[in-house]
């Protein structure tokens, strides 16, 4: 039951003691931890932490406008856009002034290059964000081929703010185009083609095709609950969507068995996670596809019980996600 996670986050509790007097080695095993966490969009916490400490190390070794110096940075601001934190101005922030810095290696190393732009786009909105991620697209496209994750990655972003702008059409296509690619080079199972699925679902969900909707997430939940765990965000997001399609339908009972069935599955899983669950339980309940509906109340409830079990346990001096989950709840 020890998992490769669980491996990584007791090594870097203990790496101070281990590499005190190798800052440069320190940094590399930091940013692969950070990597690993980024990859699997899980314990976002651990990953900015050594991303954090990985560049600080390197400014410290280096400076600031070193090229290993950036790469942490980059690395950094990952998580910070996409982690528990959800410090995303800042972590944009930070992947802007790298591309107005435009570092000489940037223009060899293109997956770099794309991926900083990927993310910082990512804030736009509108006819602006429409532009901007077709242009990328076609970028990544000539520069890394079609098949690349990160082509994949940004042609699902740019099918997302299809979807947000209505033209369906164009966004299933693109998906379907991400998703096939994808699962060419890393397989079905792959953690993001769950997420990319799950924007297929959405499609469908906002044409009112409820059925074609379950028909990818009800064998996409079994997959993530296996390859995921259930304390995952992305897991969360198959249960919300499948139960929210179940509440539309009228049909309470089914979304009241799924719920009690994941519930249980949670509790008996989270462990060392808990706050990390919590908080992503709370995120997807109140974001504004979710909000004020049965699955928001029920995800909530789910949180705070996790949490307040989380302080009966002893925990009675939280880290600063601790302090977090409670003034969410």
């Amino acid at each position: 039951q020890y998992t490769v996670l669980e491996l990584l986050e007791d090594f870097s509790a203990k790496l101070d003691d281990r590499l005190t007097d190798q800052p440069a080695v320190e940094s590399t095993v930091r940013l692969m931890i950070s990597a690993v966490y980024h990859r699997f969009r899980t314990n976002t916490a651990e990953g900015l932490a050594n991303a954090e400490r990985a560049f600080e190390l390197r400014r410290q070794l280096y400076g600031a406008t070193h090229e290993l110096t950036i790469r942490a940075e980059q690395a950094k601001a990952l998580h910070m856009r996409f982690g528990a934190s959800h410090n995303w101005a800042d972590g944009t922030a930070i992947l802007q002034k790298i591309i107005d810095l435009n570092p000489p290696f940037m223009e060899q190393d293109h997956e770099f290059t794309i991926r900083t732009k990927n993310i910082a786009i990512m804030s736009l909105s509108g006819e602006e964000s429409l532009v901007a991620f077709r242009d990328l697209l076609t970028e990544a496209e000539s520069k890394l081929g079609n098949g690349h994750t990160l082509t994949c990655g940004i042609r699902s972003n740019y099918a997302r703010r299809l979807k947000n702008s209505r033209d369906y059409d164009q966004a299933e296509l693109q998906l379907r185009q991400a998703i096939a690619n994808l699962e060419e080079t890393s397989g079905k199972n792959a953690p993001i083609a769950i997420v990319w699925r799950g924007n297929l679902a959405d499609v469908f969900i906002e044409r009112g095709n409820d059925e074609r909707a379950k028909e990818i997430l009800l064998p996409d939940l079994e997959l993530a609950q296996k390859h995921l765990g259930e304390a995952h965000r992305d897991t969360m997001n198959v249960v919300r969507r499948l139960m929210q399609i179940y509440d539309r339908q009228e049909k309470s009972q089914l979304a009241d068995d799924l719920f009690a069935d994941y519930s249980a599955r949670l509790r008996s899983a989270t462990n060392r996670h808990a706050l990390t669950a919590a908080y992503w339980l709370i995120a997807i309940s109140t974001s504004s596809d979710v909000s004020r509906t049965t699955t928001s109340d029920k995800f909530l409830e789910l949180a705070a019980e996790i949490y307040l079990s989380w302080l009966a346990e002893g925990n009675r001096k939280p880290a600063a996600l601790g302090a977090d989950v409670g003034r969410r709840i």
